[in-house]
């Protein structure tokens, strides 16, 4: 070789043994096939935190303005309408960059579409600080909606690291850890920073402050991702080709989009996706109307019994290691398959039984988490089969999954409010039970 290029076969033989080195065992195509938690080495573990963390971040971002709103009311221009409009937008900015970037990490890799989307989200949640107009902060939300890709983005980075044996495991513990995100968003500047901010500088610098350090975690969590995460595990150092792709990423993103919107699986996914965590999120936003409403509770507790539905995603896991144990004890993936269907009718009839104990204040409280729990779990089990559409195309997949998941919860949320709780959860949970069949 006089041009002094270096041949594939060269790169393989120096690369040789390092990728014989890794710090966790492997499968033949160098995934890893167990946990080491208290590892950060790379490529496998410290991927798997980079992806978790980044995630966190993201949905702290997506979610920086609700706890938040009430003071930018108090303190600027902007309408209630102005803020209701805004979320709708930031929603419309995470479906997008759920298929966008689900797409773009099978072409690019997860670690440079993820530092892009947090670099866009930080600035537009920094730039939201300067808004006075309703135009401004539409605007400035749809950008900011982008972090809620990050969703996507982390459940593809990790279908490349770990093996089948561990997929559903890994999955659902990022999915799960990084849901939290949401909750600290609540906790920590609503609950802490604005009124710790207000009491010393005054209610729309304790705001603007309070997004300023939100974006400012997004910077640095951008960094990471572009400097600490690996694509693949065998690739390390950022090695990328002529064309500026990743090496050993697929070629054509469009083409994989189209792959994966062709195959029958990937709809199912998603029906069964909307089915479980976009009913989910459903309650969360009607929960609290539920007890009030129905129960005559104080909104205090009503509310303290919606916000353990936040918290209950930290145990998106069990779903996956529940799929993952299944299927090491059955032929193919019939063990998921099961674990998919037990998962879902379960949930579906626990919809179905809630409107009938709802004179009981004990019994529905129960009901309510307990469906909670079994959505979570379904969701965390679902990411687990997304892997094995279309291994070329595991990104382009899990961001069609991702983008359709949301459509189960407006869905419930319309179902609740045109035909009342009790027809509406009636036809939701018989809907979630016919998703499981399919």
């Amino acid at each position: 070789n006089d041009t002094g290029d270096t041949t594939p076969s060269q790169v393989a033989d120096g690369n040789a043994e390092e990728l014989n080195n890794f710090s966790v065992p492997v499968d033949g195509d160098n995934r890893a096939t167990e946990f080491k938690f208290l590892s950060a080495e790379r490529p496998h573990m410290r991927t798997f935190y980079v992806a978790t963390t980044t995630m966190f971040v993201g949905m702290w971002i997506w979610t920086s303005v609700a706890p938040l709103q009430t003071t930018i009311l108090d303190t600027s221009a902007i309408t209630e309408s102005d803020l209701a409009t805004a979320s709708t937008m930031s929603v419309l900015g995470s479906m997008f960059m759920r298929v966008v970037g689900g797409s773009f990490t099978d072409r690019y890799g997860a670690s440079r579409v993820m530092a892009a989307a947090l670099l866009m989200a930080s600035a537009a949640t920094c730039l939201t600080t300067l808004v006075e107009t309703g135009a401004a902060i539409i605007v400035c939300r749809f950008f900011s909606g982008f972090a809620g890709g990050t969703l996507i983005i982390a459940q593809a980075w990790i279908a490349k690291m770990f093996s089948k044996n561990v997929i559903g495991t890994s999955m659902g513990l990022v999915l799960g850890f990084g849901y939290s995100g949401n909750g600290f968003a609540q906790a920590f500047l609503g609950s802490a920073l604005l009124p710790a901010f207000t009491e010393s500088m005054g209610e729309k610098k304790a705001w603007q402050i309070a997004l300023l350090l939100t974006g400012a975690a997004g910077l640095l969590s951008s960094i990471a991702a572009a400097c600490l995460g690996n694509d693949t595990p065998e690739e390390r150092f950022k090695s990328t080709n002529k064309n500026g792709g990743v090496s050993g990423q697929s070629k054509l993103c469009g083409g994989n989009f189209l792959r994966a919107a062709r195959n029958p699986a990937t709809w199912i996914l998603s029906f069964q996706y909307a089915m479980s965590s976009g009913t989910n999120a459903a309650l969360l936003n009607i929960g609290v109307f539920l007890f009030v409403n129905i129960k005559g509770t104080s909104a205090a507790t009503a509310s303290a019994i919606t916000s353990v539905v936040g918290w209950l995603g930290l145990s998106c896991f069990v779903g996956g290691l529940i799929s993952d144990r299944a299927t090491q004890k059955t032929v193919d993936l019939k063990g998921r398959y099961m674990t998919q269907f037990g998962l879902l009718a379960v949930e579906g009839a626990l919809f179905v039984a809630l409107p009938f104990v709802v004179d009981s204040f004990a019994g529905s409280a129960t009901m309510f988490l307990l469906a909670s729990m079994m959505a979570t779990w379904a969701a965390g089990s679902t990411f687990a089969l997304v892997p094995y559409v279309d291994r070329e195309a595991t990104g382009s997949v899990a961001g069609i999954v991702g983008f359709l998941g949301g459509l189960g919860g407006i869905l419930l949320i319309l179902l609740v409010d045109h035909l009342g709780s009790h027809t509406g959860f009636i036809i939701a949970g018989s809907l979630v039970m016919l998703s499981g069949c399919a």
